[in-house]
């Protein structure tokens, strides 16, 4: 999975409680090295698995900035009908 990062990449997923404790449930973004992110999902997706595919992309450009939009679905197994999710 490091090959896919350059050096210093963070990942930013948003969750409640992100970070430690809180006094609300508010969702917000919980701040990861590669690492990190291994170790938050390991046990997971080794015992359950974890197959994503994009079904859909849209690129917005302005000047030299360009955006890509895309949505996923996830799966536990490649050929199997259920989807975890759908998401943008």
């Amino acid at each position: 999975m490091h090959s896919l990062f350059i050096l210093g990449a963070r990942l930013i997923p948003t969750t409640e409680n992100a970070g430690g404790e809180s006094l609300s449930d508010e969702i917000a973004p919980h701040m990861l090295d590669i690492d990190s992110f291994i170790a938050r999902v390991r046990d997971y997706v080794e015992k359950n698995g974890f197959y994503e595919k994009v079904i859909t992309r849209r690129t917005e450009e302005f000047g030299h900035i360009a955006h890509v939009w895309s949505t996923y679905e996830s799966r536990q197994k490649v050929d199997r009908d259920h989807l975890l999710a759908a998401r943008k």
